[in-house]
C-alpha cells in the first residue's frame, strides 16, 4: 500500500530539508527533535523558528511533500507517509518539504478597512431584496 508506515519504527529521528521558492533550502530535526509520529504542528513550529523562513508564522506556512499540501495540522508525518522507512521522494538531501509562505492571516478585531472589506465580502447575510409593486 503506497503511504502505509504502520510497520515503521515512528521513533526513528528525521532530517527533514525545507526547501522555499527563493532556492532557499535548510535542514531540521538533525537532533532528534522530529520523528514519524511528529505532527505537522510541531514541523511548522520548528520552521516559524528559523531565519532561513523568515520566521514564517505557523499560520502563513504551506508545506507541501510529493505534491502533496500537508494541511491538517493535528495529523503526523507518518499519516502523510513521511519517515519510518521512506526512501521514495528523498534523494541525497533527505526527505524535502516545500515552503510557500501565504498572505498574512488578519486575527485582530480592529484590522483597519482590509479587515472590514474582508468581513463584508465574506458575510453570509443575504442580499438584499427589492419589492417594487408590479406595474398594471
Amino acid at each position: 500500500m503506497t503511504g502505509d508506515v504502520t510497520t515503521g519504527n515512528h521513533n526513528l529521528s528525521l532530517k527533514l530539508t525545507i526547501r522555499l521558492s527563493s532556492s532557499t533550502r535548510f535542514d531540521i530535526g538533525s537532533c532528534g527533535s522530529i520523528t514519524p509520529s511528529s505532527t505537522i504542528q510541531h514541523v511548522k513550529t520548528i520552521i516559524s523558528q528559523r531565519e532561513e523562513s523568515d520566521n514564517c508564522a505557523v499560520e502563513r506556512q504551506r508545506l507541501i511533500y510529493k505534491g502533496r499540501i500537508l494541511s491538517d495540522n493535528a495529523r503526523t508525518l507518518a499519516d502523510y507517509g513521511i519517515g519510518a522507512g521512506d526512501s521514495s521522494g528523498s534523494g541525497a538531501d533527505g526527505i524535502i518539504i516545500y515552503l510557500v509562505k501565504g498572505s498574512a492571516v488578519n486575527t485582530g478585531a480592529a484590522g483597519g478597512a482590509g479587515g472590514a472589506a474582508t468581513a463584508a465580502a465574506t458575510s453570509s447575510a443575504p442580499a438584499p431584496t427589492t419589492n417594487a409593486a408590479p406595474t398594471q
